[in-house]
Order: C-alpha cells, then structure tokens, then sequence
C-alpha cells in the first residue's frame, strides 16, 4: 500500500461526470491503494441512503467490487462491515451518519 485514499477519490468514477484524471489516476495505481476501514463505511451508508432502483443497485454492486478489492489499513478494522458498523452507531451518536435512521 503506497496511498490512502478518502470516499471523495474512490467514488470518482461513480459520478455521472467523473474528472478524467482522477480516474486515470485510481487506474494507474489500484495495486497500491488503501483504505480505513471506515471510510468504507461511510461510502457503504451513503449506499444505503439511496432509495432502492437502478442508481443503489448499480452502486451497490460497485461498492461489493471496491470492499473485495481494496486493502484495509494494517491493524485497524479489517472490513467494511466493521466500518458501517461504526458509522451506524458512534457516527450516528455525533450526526455524522444521516441516514443511520433508515
């Protein structure tokens, strides 16, 4: 792992206009990306957010790829379920998490 990288780049390319180099530059580099495990949950709970259709579904599907693909951080949470788990309880807790809610 050589950059760590925040929801705001790893969602890049889900947008309907993604910027070319960003997404030229996760590209380039997925070999060498991580991630906290908690930004994979924040992405994971602005999913859920959504209302069911096409747009959740095809992120859904997006965010599946992206959990299986990418490195944790060595020695923090290890998965996106641990993430979400703290974005629906201690995000919730402070009004980080909207849509804890749902």
């Amino acid at each position: 792992m050589k950059y760590l990288v925040d929801a705001n780049v790893l969602s890049e390319p889900t947008k309907a206009v993604p910027e070319t180099r960003v997404v030229g530059w996760l590209t380039d580099h997925e070999a060498d990306l991580g991630v906290d495990a908690i930004v994979l949950g924040e992405l994971y709970v602005g999913v859920l957010a959504l209302s069911e259709g096409r747009k959740r579904a095809r992120l859904e599907a997006w965010f599946d790829a992206l959990a299986r693909a990418i490195e944790c951080l060595p020695g923090m949470r290890r998965s996106a379920g641990d993430g979400l788990d703290w974005c629906l309880t201690y995000g919730a807790r402070v009004g980080l998490c909207p849509c804890w809610t749902r």
